[in-house]
């Protein structure tokens, strides 16, 4: 098509969309006006003629008559467009190829890889011996970064990851001063370590430096599965069940099986089928495995590969997870009397490591009972009345105790311990907590996921009920007895029957039920059981029943449901809270040459944020070394520290980070981190072409987006960029074009074919 556009036209399209408009004799209003005298001087002349025939028929002869004379004049004005053009060889032009793996992917015409298209593109092409005709032409290749090369030359796609803003910078950067008319991006759009992109977008806008991107590969894979991104925690307690949420996209394979495996260190250590979702759809699906070896490990999720799929490379994600034996977290238990429930929950931590049961129950008026104390002094004075004490704990149990116990004060502080501490929160049922307790209206109201009504407005009895575990909660790492997703309701279903003495009937609209509850009798009614909501930085929590222990007491001794159920909560709540001192490192694996962020947030006591602390990363290297590096407060958020690494040897890292504060004491400590430096399958996420970027690239710097389908159109559209600073205006006859000579031989024998056909010539 534009072959023939070019030979009728003369010029390609961009001469006609760049060019100015023009007359070199006379005008446009010149040229109408003689339009209009031409007209009268024809309707006069052909007057004789239109007398004897219907006016439609003489009003077509006119017509033609005048368009034929008219297209005469249009020519004889000597149209021109005048556009500006780049003198020959006095600007410069960059051409990117892009070299990361991404480029193996086999999706071109015949299975050929993406890499051998832009080959093809630059060496079987007419496009590039045009462009070198009027351009001086450079070749950089780029990944991570551009480098330049004499010449292009056929190559192996081995970049480990795409950076596309720092590859254009580096091209710029390494031509210097030179007048450069464009840069052409031959590359599919993987973009993975680009930050600031639009801001490179205005500098080159700026700097009239346009893009000319070239987009390789298809926007969308035919078949393929990709493991998109697993989420799980950077560190647990050894035996804890760890769940972690995979997100899946396919395309072509909609509602088939599929298994997925996890591998600790090589061997799997669980695996399940899930059900695929629909074409270009991202699925999570939750996989539950227990972390049973202490030890700093690298897992691995994979969905093994379909014999007809284009990309195998995204089929698995790999994460690193400490877990750890010896850290013990403690959690605050406030108990108002002497009962069973309080019994057997001691009795079920008691020999968890992880956790450290600190409780006071209240025995009688002004005698209580202290357990699982730190120190003497520990709860020496009932509930703690300050933030320093309060925030110690990571979690917080009320069981049967009214809110009158506590003062507005104590009850406000708890508040914060769940917003701003981040710590963890439950409130069991009994008929002294909720809204019998006395809470309607206290901090605690907000927090809570939902505040049961009075048991007097329902239920007068407490009631037998059975729990029944939720869709979300057979997935939820509290609620889950077994790994296996079809036991696990099963063994819900087993457990004998507990009592409600408070109505759970609506819960907050942030609120998730993991268990619900069965009434026993002729109602059969449902209501929440367990239910949890995030509240600021931390999570709430609400066990409507004060008789859990019937699980334990009432099922054989080898039945370890209650335990299970009780351990994972408590984990459950301590995991989430934050230590005063985190650390954190922006990406789990970091590849050959690349670097990592590495980010401290720095809380007091009280977990105020500290901006004037003194923060130190000890590194150890994977040969054992150690490396020691200041982090700085970057400004722009209170109490963040951050600095970057960069590793060199490829291997498993882990960071341990040290905060003094002006208050001076013993510097605080946080829990390592890790990373690991070594290949990573990033290329292959999104393996599609990414268009939508490469068009916002071009149209962001005044450039235009190309295929491999009508790149023959780029030199002219470089050429004719009025960005060229080496450039002089040139004038383009219109005159002469081959479709004036082709529409004027039709005006004229249309007419003679009328005048014969009605024996008019």
């Amino acid at each position: 098509m534009e072959r023939l556009f070019e030979t009728l036209l003369k010029y390609p399209r961009v001469v006609f969309e760049k060019g100015q408009f023009l007359l070199k004799t006379g005008s446009l209003p010149i040229f109408w006006l003689s339009v209009v005298l031409i007209f009268l001087v024809i309707l006069l002349a052909y007057r004789p003629v239109l007398r004897h025939m219907p006016a439609s028929r003489g009003g077509i002869l006119v017509l033609l008559r005048v368009l034929s004379m008219a297209l005469l004049l249009f020519c004889s004005l000597r149209p021109v467009l005048l556009i500006s053009s780049a003198i020959p060889h006095k600007n410069f032009v960059a051409i990117l190829y892009d070299t990361s793996l991404s480029m193996t992917i086999r999706d071109g015409d015949g299975q050929q890889r993406r890499a051998d298209d832009v080959a093809d593109l630059l060496t079987h092409s007419k496009w590039l011996p045009r462009l070198q005709e009027k351009f001086q032409v450079r070749f950089f290749q780029f990944s991570d970064g551009a480098e330049r090369l004499r010449a292009f030359e056929k190559y192996e796609p081995e970049g480990q990851v795409s950076h596309l803003e720092r590859s254009l910078r580096d091209a710029v950067e390494e031509l210097g001063p030179v007048p450069l008319a464009g840069i052409i991006l031959l590359t599919d759009g993987a973009d993975n370590r680009s930050a600031r992109l639009p801001d490179l977008i205005r500098d080159f806008k700026a700097r009239r430096i346009p893009i000319y991107p070239i987009g390789i590969g298809q926007e969308e894979i035919p078949r393929d599965i990709e493991v998109q991104k697993v989420a799980a925690p950077k560190s647990v307690l050894k035996d804890s069940v760890v769940t972690a949420d995979v997100m899946v996209r396919q395309t072509g394979y909609a509602g088939q099986r599929v298994r997925v495996d996890v591998r600790e260190d090589r061997t799997i250590i669980q695996s399940r089928e899930i059900t695929l979702s629909g074409d270009q759809q991202v699925a999570s699906h939750k996989i539950s495995f227990t972390a049973a070896t202490q030890g700093l490990h690298n897992y691995r999720v994979e969905i093994r590969p379909k014999p007809d799929e284009v990309i195998a490379e995204n089929n698995a994600q790999e994460f690193l997870l400490r877990v750890e034996d010896q850290r013990k977290a403690d959690v605050l238990y406030i108990e108002g009397e002497p009962r069973f429930e309080y019994k057997f929950l001691l009795r079920a931590l008691e020999d968890d490591k992880s956790v450290r049961l600190a409780s006071y129950l209240q025995t009688g008026k002004k005698q209580h009972l202290r357990q699982g104390l730190q120190s003497p002094e520990e709860l020496l004075n009932g509930y703690p009345k300050d933030k320093q004490a309060l925030f110690a704990y990571k979690a917080i149990i009320f069981g049967c105790m009214e809110a009158s116990f506590f003062t507005l004060g104590q009850l406000k502080m708890t508040e914060e311990f769940v917003s701003r501490r981040g710590g963890g929160f439950l409130m069991l049922g009994c008929r002294r907590t909720f809204a019998d307790g006395g809470y309607v209206g206290t901090p605690l109201e907000a927090v809570l996921p939902a505040l049961p009504s009075s048991a007097s407005a329902g239920l007068q009895d407490d009631v037998e009920a059975r729990a029944q575990v939720t869709e979300y909660g057979k997935r939820h790492t509290i609620t889950r007895l077994s790994l296996d997703e079809e036991d696990n309701p099963r063994l819900w279903d087993a457990l004998p029957p507990i009592h409600i003495s408070i109505p759970v009937t609506t819960l907050k609209p942030g609120a998730t039920a993991l268990l619900t509850a069965t009434l026993q009798g002729p109602s059969r009614l449902s209501q929440p059981l367990l239910a949890f909501q995030r509240f600021g930085r931390g999570r709430a929590l609400i066990l409507a029943s004060n008789d859990t222990y019937r699980w334990r007491m009432e099922v054989e001794s080898t039945n370890p449901s209650f335990e299970t159920f009780w351990k994972q909560l408590a984990r459950w709540m301590i995991s989430h809270a934050p230590d005063p001192i985190m650390a954190n490192v922006d990406r789990d694996i970091v590849h050959p040459g690349g670097s990592v962020t590495i980010q401290a947030e720095v809380n007091n006591h009280e977990f105020t944020r500290v901006n004037n602390a003194r923060v130190t990363a000890r590194i150890v290297k994977p040969g054992g070394a150690t490396e020691t590096k200041s982090l700085v407060w970057v400004g722009r958020e209170e109490g963040l520290y951050q600095t970057v690494y960069k590793p060199e040897a490829e291997g498993i890292y882990s960071i341990e980070i040290r905060a003094e504060t002006a208050a001076g004491g013993k510097p605080d400590s946080a829990a390592p981190v890790d990373f690991r430096m070594g290949p990573s399958n990033i290329e292959y996420s999104n393996p599609g072409l990414n268009r939508d970027l490469l068009m916002r690239l071009a149209e962001g710097t005044g450039g235009k987006y190309h295929t491999a389908k009508n790149v023959d159109l780029l030199p002219e559209e470089i050429a004719y960029s009025p960005t060229n600073a080496a450039s002089i205006m040139v004038e383009k006859e219109l005159w002469d074009m081959p479709l004036w000579f082709l529409l004027f031989i039709v005006l004229v024998m249309t007419e003679w074919t009328v005048r014969k056909r009605y024996r008019l010539a």
